[in-house]
């Protein structure tokens, strides 16, 4: 099963976005104590398509092994500007590419659903977890321009291949923090998806106050995310079933 990529749009100054977003969040932490109880803590995990690998960071800290993958070389170089904990690994390469095999993987806000499948069904022996958006704005937008990001795709191609999966909701704050109004103008102006100009008024009237030796405004982004668990043997038998179907 062959599908188109998404790739995540990585520059310098995305990153350097990001850094200081998962500086200022729980985020990750939050989101790591809801996957725990699906990943083997004596198991090698794959954190894929990883960005700067701040997930991997905490799910370091509970499992055994943990290495992250991205095929942007400025992601993989922001996250290795921290020391990374002895028991993880950040790689830059294409998944697609990849030899290892995993006890589990997680994709978060990675790609397509039959790419994932198909790295995936090659690399995992455990569990897949997939984390999707589903919201209906941009929120990264001064005029929040509609735009659908429901997993419906997700379920119904899990659906049609007969893979089982538990499915449930996340909510988890993960907003953006700025040293200065002219810091959050310039992310505006990266991320803003509307047609008219980026003004520091404009922006002012979506930022919040915060008492922080750092940051002195805060962009709240509330992230609505669905959750889907499966097992590796369920995805390989599901594409084998697909497979002799097309050929009969």
């Amino acid at each position: 099963m062959q599908s188109g990529k998404i790739m995540q749009f990585w520059s310098a100054e995305a990153a350097g976005f990001m850094a200081d977003a998962t500086e200022y969040s729980d985020f990750h932490q939050k989101l790591t104590e809801t996957l725990l109880p699906y990943l083997p803590k004596d198991g090698h995990i794959c954190d894929a398509g990883c960005g700067l690998a701040a997930l991997g960071r905490e799910l370091s800290a509970h499992c055994a092994r943990v290495t992250a993958i991205d095929s942007s070389e400025i992601a993989v170089t922001a996250a290795k500007r921290k020391p990374l904990p002895e028991n993880m690994e950040v790689l830059c390469a294409d998944l697609h590419q990849v030899k290892q095999t995993f006890d589990a993987m997680i994709f978060c806000y990675f790609g397509r659903i039959g790419e994932i499948l198909d790295i995936a069904g090659k690399n995992c022996r455990g569990k897949v977890i997939i984390i999707k958006r589903s919201c209906t704005e941009h929120h990264f937008s001064l005029s929040k321009p509609t735009r659908s990001y429901a997993p419906d795709m997700t379920r119904q191609t899990l659906d049609a291949l007969a893979i089982p999966c538990l499915q449930r909701h996340l909510s988890l704050e993960f907003g953006q923090p700025f040293r200065s109004v002219d810091d959050a103008v310039a992310f505006f102006r990266l991320y803003d998806h509307g047609t008219e100009p980026v003004t520091a008024e404009r922006v002012l009237s979506r930022l919040q106050p915060v008492s922080h030796p750092v940051y002195r405004y805060y962009l709240s982004e509330r992230r609505e995310m669905e959750l889907f668990v499966l097992d590796a043997a369920d995805v390989r038998a599901g594409q084998k079933d697909a497979d002799t179907a097309a050929l009969t």
